[in-house]
């Protein structure tokens, strides 16, 4: 479970590393073996920032949230602007006590933050990954993430962070073994579709159908739920081409 940050009450154009984040994390990664951290920080709620200030107003805003990281990177660790709210830090770390004590000076410094006289009270949600010796680079930002969005409900109300853990990284193992499977199966017999008709109650008429599509691998069946997600990310283009050896269990009568 997430842990939520606790503050007392407080007293009355971006710059980004050059570099790209996927070949600094395999140099880091060698460089760095033991104790490389890839950090992710979302500002929550950012999208009301930009409604209550406007834009040009939330634009400011990040280069003050970047400002107060950049000022706490150390030599040779790197800051990235993820997304519109969200930034990547490669952290040079030896154990999660130091990480975390430099979370809690980025969020302390970042909630303090002002703009045109009106404190922010920004909250942010931080996912942290220990690199370790097998990780790609996606795969690491993915543990990271989803360590970030692994929290409660009452973190609405306050910062939060968490670790990566092995009941975070499983699930994106799996998927990433399911996707493995996936492409070659899609030219084989593997797939499977199911035509569930629809019954009338008061006649008893056939008055439609669903398709069912089920994925046998290797003397397993797949349930929809363990694999449609990664199916759908396949583009239309190539399902259409590469599923031509799909059978169909059963077919709808006519009329």
């Amino acid at each position: 479970m997430a842990h939520r940050i606790h503050r007392p009450l407080p007293s009355a154009s971006l710059t980004i590393d050059q570099q790209h984040p996927k070949s600094l994390f395999y140099q880091q990664k060698r460089q760095f073996p033991h104790s490389l951290v890839l950090m992710i920080i979302d500002i929550k709620k950012f999208q009301r920032i930009n409604t209550l200030y406007g834009y040009a107003a939330g634009d400011e805003i990040l280069r003050q949230v970047y400002a107060v990281l950049q000022k706490h990177r150390q030599k040779e660790e790197a800051l990235f602007r993820l997304a519109e709210d969200q930034f990547l830090f490669f952290l040079h770390d030896e154990t999660n006590e130091i990480t975390l004590e430099r979370l809690l000076v980025f969020d302390r410094e970042i909630y303090q933050l002002h703009y045109q006289g009106q404190w922010l009270r920004l909250l942010l949600s931080f996912g942290i990954h220990r690199v370790q010796p097998g990780d790609e680079y996606q795969q690491a930002l993915d543990y990271a993430d989803n360590a970030r969005r692994y929290e409660p409900d009452y973190s609405r109300y306050s910062s939060s962070y968490e670790f990566s853990s092995p009941a975070i990284q499983d699930p994106i193992t799996q998927r990433a073994q399911i996707e493995t499977w996936m492409h070659p199966a899609l030219d084989k017999p593997e797939f499977v579709v199911f035509i569930q008709p629809k019954i009338r109650l008061n006649d008893g008429r056939i008055d439609g159908g669903e398709a069912l599509i089920r994925w046998y691998h290797e003397g397993c069946r797949f349930r929809c739920m363990f694999f449609c997600p990664s199916l759908s990310k396949i583009p239309l283009s190539v399902k259409s081409t590469r599923l031509s050896s799909i059978s169909f269990a059963s077919v709808l009568p006519a009329g």
